[in-house]
Parts: C-alpha cells; structure tokens; sequence
C-alpha cells in the first residue's frame, strides 16, 4: 500500500494544480461578466493594501510553495490604507500575482542562481510592494502597488499590447492557461476605479 500512496500523491497534486487553475479561469470569466455593471457593483471605502496583498497571497500558498515562489509582501508607506473598493482591487491584484506566478515557475531554474550567492535572496520570487511618492505638480503623496517578479519577462515587442484583450504574446504561448483576459479586465477595473 505504501508504494499505492507514492504513486497517488502525484496524480492527487496535478488534480489539485488543474482544479486552481480552473477556479481561476472561472474566476476572471466571472470578472468580465462583473465588468458590464461595474458601477452597480462599487462600494468604495477605506482598504487597506497590505492586508489584501496578504490575503491574495495567501490564497496562493499552494501555488507559491509548489513552485518554490518566495512571496514577500511589505508596505514601506507610512499609511498602507486607501479608499477604493476591496473586492475590485483584490481581484486586480490576484490577476497580477496569478500571472507573476505563472510566469516565474515558467523561469529557467539556473537564470537566476546567480543572484542567490550574491544577495542571499531566493532565485524564485514574488514581491508586492505599497509605498508612498510624490505626486505630480505637489498634490501630495500618491500609494503605490507594485507586483515584481523574476519570471521570465515580457518582450519589448510584446509590452504595447499586454492590457489587449485576448493577447497572449510571445511568452503566454508557453502557457497554456493564458487567456489574454486578465491583465485587459486589470486595467479596466483600474480605469472604474479611478
């Protein structure tokens, strides 16, 4: 029996990967049918980014941990707390790291071993960042969200035409989840939101 559960736990762990990615597709799908009554569906009030940067990335712990992802999240604004409305911007920002995971588990496993010896920081990575800049013409500080990765990247050709819908580009070829549907409903949730 031992050599039975051996076997299974593979088969059980590629069923789990293609049940998330499932829920994700639903997921976006439900988002562009949300998008036709956006402002039906609005209810601004006052968020705060570090805890809904946490909760995305704890939604996907599997994910992270199965690709070996180090997730890293912090605020390095004085006040992480912004008016908008949280399950807009919790969806944007799940589209963005759904995408930085997909793209960085994609990575060559030796592009970047060299930055480990040299910073101590891991090759595979996904860093949300909130941080506070000047905004234009001294109205102030703006908050800023920020998604890095070290996935594989976005070829200059391709960056143009990213927030189109159903483009997939050069690398979204590579994975057969990409619909071309995330980042385009991401920057029209962006746009609603102000």
């Amino acid at each position: 029996e031992v050599g039975n559960l051996d076997e299974a736990l593979p088969l059980f762990d590629s069923i789990q990967e293609e049940n998330e990615k499932m829920a994700h597709s639903l997921e976006t799908m439900l988002g562009m049918a949300r998008q036709q009554r956006f402002s039906v569906d609005l209810l601004p009030a006052r968020v705060d980014l570090l805890d809904v940067a946490r909760a995305v990335v704890n939604k996907h712990r599997k994910e992270f941990i199965r690709y070996s992802i180090y997730p890293d999240v912090q605020c390095t604004a004085s006040d992480c707390v912004v008016e908008t409305d949280e399950k807009w911007i919790t969806f944007v920002i799940d589209q963005l790291v759904a995408n930085a995971i997909k793209y960085t588990r994609l990575a060559q496993a030796g592009a970047g071993e060299t930055a480990v010896v040299e910073t101590g920081a891991p090759a595979k990575r996904v860093s949300i960042v909130v941080e506070s800049h000047d905004a234009p013409a001294g109205q102030g500080p703006v908050t800023v969200l920020t998604v890095r990765d070290t996935g594989i990247g976005i070829p200059p050709h391709d960056l143009p035409r990213v927030f189109d819908p159903f483009f997939t580009g050069e690398n979204g070829r590579l994975a057969p989840e990409s619909t071309g549907v995330g980042l385009y409903l991401a920057r029209k949730v962006c746009a609603g939101l102000g």
